[in-house]
């Protein structure tokens, strides 16, 4: 017992030291969510005296993921070796050529989304105050609306961020200074925290390091940003503690709250991972792959019908139960992962290089030339989309509500920018202070036959008045 303690200290320990000098990206989460879901199985495998061979074919495809990302970037691009942008939270050294986000516009779209996402809450219930809050914090649809302020909270909150602070950005401000970000901040840590998710906080945190790190095309060194942002960490820690403690699945057992977490991170996590990879009999392979999940969604948020249908997470969740997920039982979402979820849909080949495909990409979004807000904005979202995919899986029902949620900003931005243009346009223009209007013989190039309002006009300044005293 002391030898594996020991050697557990010893495994942290070294973990720790590599993560201090690791440079904080996308991948990095992804190789911790590796660890994580492999070292879940292999204890799944010594309990339960069944065979390693999943978490080994897990750890390929994580594996094939940071070759691809590895391989990307041995070379260095000529445009990132000449100029470094700024830190995280600042602004990016490199002016984005671009005709700057309409500020206006970005309010529109962060006070909509966090309202949106504010009423959410209201109409449904703070889950982390809730007496049930291990069935409420699931619960995104009661607030009416066609579903909208739930995905607003889910999606657009996330989303109407990284337009925030790519305006702050582009406009060459520190972000704590930009109008938008502040608000926008404020409603993804209203969201975050108030969500009842245990992982409320540390989902606060990841969204603004994916999203920030590619946003300004650096990846800062965990060291630093330890330094910096020491108290948050141990903020986000705290929180995951005291929400992990008032479930109720929790409190009942009498095991420390310590190793409940861990086996939450590590067995509780592989579990589905485990099944889809095991593709176990309770869950057959659909006829048409993942094409069969989006046409699944796809009626089912259209309002047609989807009696004898249900998605591959639902399967899997109801399996664990022992349920039939084409009835009405509540299952539990649960986090399949990308990696098994492409190896059920397609096996393990197709899904190594896909999953090196996948590390080529991650690898792109920081080297992107000539960022502009689009592709900044484009790039950062894509990362969200990616990591939350990798770690939960559901790739069509992510991919169709981050790109739903995203089409509603755009319309939202839009109609802002047209309606101030339109305001403008008609708005009559007042005479500078100081200056009276021209007169006909003031004009220049003005004749009988020319069109005065064609002409150069020349302002002449007002006659100030002296005083002299008689």
């Amino acid at each position: 017992m002391v030898d594996e303690l020991l050697l557990t200290l010893a495994v942290i320990a070294a973990l720790l030291f590599v993560l201090a000098f690791s440079r904080v990206d996308l991948i990095l989460i992804h190789i911790f969510g590796t660890i994580s879901s492999f070292v879940g199985m292999m204890l799944i495998a010594k309990d339960t005296e069944s065979s390693s061979t999943p978490a080994y074919i897990l750890l390929a495809a994580g594996l094939a993921t940071i070759v691809g990302y590895a391989a990307a970037t041995q070379r260095r691009p000529a445009h990132l070796a000449a100029s470094r942008a700024g830190s995280v939270v600042g602004t990016n050294t490199s002016p984005i050529a671009e005709k700057p986000l309409h500020r206006g516009g970005v309010y529109a779209v962060v006070l909509t989304s966090g309202t949106l996402a504010v009423y959410h809450l209201t109409a449904v219930g703070i889950p982390l105050f809730s007496d049930n809050i291990e069935v409420d914090r699931f619960d995104f649809t009661s607030s009416g609306l066609l579903g909208i302020p739930g995905r607003m909270f889910l999606f657009g909150v996330q989303l109407s961020w990284v337009v925030a602070a790519v305006g702050a950005t582009q406009a060459q401000v520190r972000w704590h200074r930009y109008g938008p970000w502040i608000w926008s901040t404020s409603f993804l840590a209203i969201t975050s925290l108030l969500g009842g998710l245990k992982s409320g906080a540390i989902a606060f945190v990841t969204v603004i390091l994916i999203a920030g790190t590619i946003i300004v095309q650096r990846r800062p060194r965990m060291l630093d940003l330890v330094r910096r942002y020491w108290l948050l960490g141990i903020g986000a820690v705290a929180y995951l503690i005291a929400v992990t403690a008032i479930y109720p699945t929790y409190a009942n057992q009498q095991r420390p709250l310590l190793g409940l977490l861990i086996d939450r991170v590590t067995v509780g996590s592989a579990t589905p991972k485990l099944i889809a990879l095991e593709r176990s009999g309770a869950v057959p392979v659909p006829a048409g792959g993942p094409l069969a999940d989006f046409y699944y969604f796809m009626l089912r948020y259209t309002g047609q019908d989807t009696t004898g249908l249900y998605s591959v997470e639902r399967a899997i969740s109801a399996s664990m139960i022992g349920v039939d997920p084409a009835s009405d039982a509540w299952t539990t979402p649960v986090t399949v992962g990308g990696a098994p979820e492409l190896i059920f849909f397609f096996g393990l080949p197709t899904t190594l290089v896909i999953a090196f495909l996948l590390g080529v990409v991650i690898a792109r979004l920081y080297r992107l030339r000539q960022p502009t807000a689009r592709t900044l904005i484009l790039a950062a979202g894509f990362g969200l989309l990616l990591n939350t995919w990798k770690s939960r899986g559901g790739l069509a029902y992510y991919t169709l509500n981050y790109l739903a949620v995203a089409a509603m900003l755009v319309a939202i931005y839009a109609a802002w920018v047209m309606v101030n243009g339109a305001i403008s346009a008609h708005a009559p223009r007042r005479p500078m202070a100081g200056r009276i209007p021209p007169s006909k013989s003031e004009t220049m190039g003005a004749n009988e036959n020319d069109d005065p309002s064609m002409a150069e006009t020349v302002y002449r300044r007002r006659p100030q008045s002296r005083l002299k005293s008689q």
